[in-house]
């Protein structure tokens, strides 16, 4: 102060360093204050809060005993820097990061692990904001790190969870699926895989709908959305569409997975069951049970009918033997021998699809069938229908000749008429195939093996599944009224069955038909089949004759009269055995109908070798199916006489008989 101020001046003066001092005083304090509620606030905050500087040393400002162990004072006095903390195996990778985030003055947020003052090992979230100066250099850092090892220990053993559940299901042997409340895939396991053929990457967030056919596609949605309303678990069937275009068809059970509070959808869980060789054994035990019962049902009519007609075609041709030769009325009585003919066929085609008619079967190279048929087709189709044949195979099948050959016309026929409007092509091929397990697991009445496959083709307008269903059934005919029978697939299905082979039959709408038939091989040297003699045979010895028809013993006992021969007739089995009883050396041969009342013909025929055991039977029947050749030569049957009963062969047949059994008895 100047030496010469005044008492005034130094009065002011002082008042003003008075004033100065409180105000210091003052900003003190509420510096104290400042520091205090920030370092209250710092304290609150649930993780350490430090700044670190360009050199990456740090200034701790709180709470760092709690995430690494170390105090505020040790990291202030430099003994321990954050940098060192740090696990060795993520040092490098967290510098790294760090620097390249602040050149770029970004915020970030890094996980890593430190190693604490105790030795043990936490993981911490270092949340960083990068610091600058004015001129836009590099300051320094803020930061809170918060001890997040809880948080680490949760989330991995949820993982461990997850990739337990991943592993359940995708190493389950049933498909397993699940998808969103928006319909979207987020579980596709290893079965589905191998169901479907997709990989999973290819799958998973596409609509589930994409794994239905586009034909069942709105039927299969709506059903999986009604059947799941308010229910737990559902099953449904529903055809799954393969990525090679197959269809399988799987048994889903499926139910709807809800949040905690039960009040949204947040996910549908299904697994599934591949039932396609299920369903399709069921579909041909139900075919084979209709067609069984209606082989029962064709068994009886065509037993009866064959006596009918055997009294027709008897009487007819005695009537014819009786008549000269010019007569007019012979030539009628031709014309009801001819229309027999025809109600014989008949039975025998009712037989072939009951599996009943046991016709002659000899070895046929099938090609030469097919080139028969097919030339005789030509003529009688249409310049529209394009013919096309592959014959690839000339191997030797066992079966009847005029029955291949109504195969081959009955399919050609129907593949024709399913052309007639537009035309098409009609496409035959004959291959040989060899036929695997996988191949019989669906199809159990044929064995592995190598088959002759006959494909027929057309590129009509095809068939649902629901008229395939019916296809074989007998009376069945998608052509109107008068056009068609309804016997024609029935009759195929019957003659495939007994030459031991299958069908199987492929068809879309507007896309065409094919059927696939498949027919053992055999092995063979020679190729030919004896022509039979249709010479008139005669005789002189003693028959006995039993059938409970008395119009068909009576025809029997006429005609063979005529041919010489000394006859008895019994219309009752035990009426015939008492006789045969009462003179066994008195006949040369006995005739006896299958099925009588109170003792069947080959019950009777036992009876009879019983009494005199060289003694020849021949067996007559309207159909076979009850006992087998083979079985019936072991019981000493001779021979079988298909009803309706022929002039000629029972000729031939009788005569057969009494001449073998001539020469053995020499023997």
């Amino acid at each position: 102060m100047p030496k010469n101020a005044t008492y005034k001046e130094l009065e002011q003066r002082i008042q003003e360093l008075e004033q100065t001092e409180f105000r210091l005083k003052k900003a003190e304090q509420e510096l104290r204050d400042t520091e205090e509620k920030y370092q209250s606030l710092f304290s609150n905050i649930p993780g350490m809060v430090y700044r670190g500087k360009s050199d990456w040393s740090t200034s701790i400002i709180s709470n760092s005993e709690m995430v690494c162990g170390y105090s505020v004072d040790e990291f202030n006095t430099k003994m321990v820097n954050w940098i060192e903390l740090i696990h060795p195996d993520d040092k490098k990778l967290v510098i790294e990061e760090a620097i390249k985030q602040q050149r770029k003055q970004k915020h970030i947020v890094q996980e890593y692990r430190i190693v604490t003052k105790d030795g043990s090992i936490r993981w911490v979230s270092d949340n960083k904001t990068f610091v600058f100066k004015e001129d836009g250099s590099f300051f320094g850092v803020d930061g809170i790190v918060y001890d997040i090892t809880e948080r680490k220990k949760t989330e991995e053993n949820h993982r461990k969870t997850r990739d337990y559940l991943e592993g359940l299901i995708n190493f389950a042997n049933a498909p397993i699926l699940v998808w969103d409340h928006e319909a979207k895939i987020t579980r596709f396991n290893h079965a589905c895989e191998r169901l479907t053929g997709y990989k999973a990457q290819e799958i998973i967030g596409k609509n589930f709908s994409l794994l239905f056919p586009e034909t069942s596609k709105v039927k299969s949605l709506i059903n999986i959305t009604d059947t799941l309303k308010g229910q737990y678990w559902v099953s449904e069937e529903v055809p799954v569409l393969c990525k090679d275009g197959n269809i399988r068809i799987v048994l889903w059970s499926s139910a709807n997975v809800y949040s905690k509070d039960g009040t949204s959808q947040i996910a549908t869980i299904a697994q599934g069951h591949d039932i396609t060789e299920r369903k399709h054994l069921e579909k041909q035990l139900v075919q084979s049970q209709k067609m069984e019962a209606l082989g029962s049902l064709a068994g009886g009519i065509a037993h009866d009918f064959n006596n009918i007609l055997s009294a027709i075609i008897g009487y007819a041709e005695l009537a014819k033997m009786k008549i000269e030769a010019d007569s007019e009325i012979k030539n009628d009585i031709k014309k009801v021998l001819l229309a027999s003919d025809r109600a014989k066929n008949l039975v025998k085609q009712i037989l072939a699809f009951s599996r009943q008619g046991k016709e002659e079967q000899i070895p046929v190279q099938m090609g030469l069938i097919v080139d028969e048929a097919l030339n005789l087709l030509k003529a009688s189709l249409p310049s529209t229908i394009d013919i096309r044949k592959d014959i690839q195979s000339k191997s030797i099948i066992l079966s009847d000749p005029t029955q291949l050959h109504q195969i081959i016309m009955n399919l050609c026929t129907n593949a024709a008429h399913a052309m007639q409007k537009k035309g098409g092509v009609l496409e035959v091929t004959l291959t040989d195939v060899s036929l695997d397990s996988d191949f019989v697991s669906t199809h159990q009445e044929i064995q592995p093996g190598a088959y002759l496959k006959l494909s027929v083709s057309d590129s009509g307008y095809g068939m649902t599944e629901e008229i395939q269903g019916r296809i074989f059934d007998p009376f069945f005919s998608t052509k109107p009224v008068g056009e068609g029978t309804g016997l024609g697939l029935s009759v195929v299905y019957g003659i495939i069955k007994n030459c031991g082979g299958t069908i199987t039959v492929y068809s879309e709408p507007d896309k065409g038909t094919t059927f696939n038939l498949y027919f053992p091989i055999i092995e063979i040297e020679e190729d030919e089949k004896p022509a039979k003699d249709m010479i008139i045979h005669r005789g002189s010895e003693h028959i006995l004759i039993v059938d409970d028809e008395k119009p068909i013993v009576d025809i029997a006992k006429k005609i063979l009269e005529m041919l010489g021969y000394v006859v008895d007739i019994r219309t009752s089995s035990l009426e015939a055995l008492e006789l045969f009883k009462e003179m066994p050396d008195k006949f040369d041969l006995v005739i006896t109908d299958m099925t009588m009342p109170q003792m069947t013909g080959d019950m009777l025929a036992q009876e009879l070798i019983k009494i005199r055991p060289d003694i020849p039977v021949i067996l007559c029947t309207g159909f076979s199916g009850k006992i087998a050749k083979e079985k019936a030569k072991i019981m000493g049957i001779k021979a079988f006489l298909m009803k309706p009963l022929l002039r000629e062969e029972m000729s031939r047949t009788i005569r057969m008989v009494l001449d073998e059994a001539k020469v053995s008895t020499q023997k």
